[in-house]
């Protein structure tokens, strides 16, 4: 098929009545990010929820994992942070059938981020922990400075304050490494709120 963005969404919703297997995910796809684009999230989770049942019925596991991992941002962003929590998982949990670490990382991300947004400082530290792990391994730097991040907000939130100024130095190393330097003061701007908690 031609590039889909270029089409117009009209095309692209009368396409989709005809279209089977591999194409219907794609024109599926192209639907919901532009849905997500416009933060049309109830529309954009309908899309997912049928490129999922579309890929199962293809056996395609990695579209199958990336329609659920996309459950859980639209869900997420409407506030629905528990089944964010649980599309997040599932996600995972597919995304290491089919030896995707680094996407796993990144639904773990969203995973530790849910927590974060239901209070659930434990859970939120250990998903960001295995994130981390996997990001380090793989040498996602960015990711991996993301999940440092994300656990030094958790330490922080568990009266850990040491430890969560040593997540943030290792998060300005991945950020700095990576060449962010905007990501580098984000570090060290939470390192601060911390060293100013500890009376430093």
């Amino acid at each position: 098929m031609e590039q889909l963005e270029r089409w117009l969404e009209e095309d692209l919703w009368a396409k989709l009545t005809e279209a089977t297997g591999h194409e219907r995910i794609d024109v599926l796809f192209e639907l919901g990010s532009r849905a997500s684009q416009r933060q049309d999230f109830a529309t954009a989770s309908t899309l997912w929820q049928e490129i999922e049942a579309a890929a199962e019925e293809c056996l395609d596991v990695p579209a199958a994992a990336e329609a659920i991992r996309l459950q859980g941002n639209a869900a997420f962003h409407t506030g629905n942070f528990f089944e964010a929590m649980e599309f997040y998982s599932r996600a995972a949990k597919a995304y290491e059938i089919v030896g995707r670490p680094r996407d796993v990382a990144i639904a773990l991300w969203g995973l530790g981020d849910s927590c974060r947004a239901l209070g659930d400082h434990e859970s939120q530290l250990a998903a960001a922990q295995d994130c981390r792990s996997i990001a380090e391994s793989e040498a996602a730097l960015t990711l991996a400075g993301d999940a440092c991040l994300l656990e030094a907000r958790a330490l922080y939130m568990l009266d850990r304050d040491e430890e969560a100024v040593a997540s943030c130095t290792a998060g300005r190393n991945h950020f700095r490494a990576a060449g962010l330097p905007e990501r580098v003061i984000e570090a060290d701007d939470f390192a601060v709120t911390v060293h100013l908690y500890l009376g430093n």
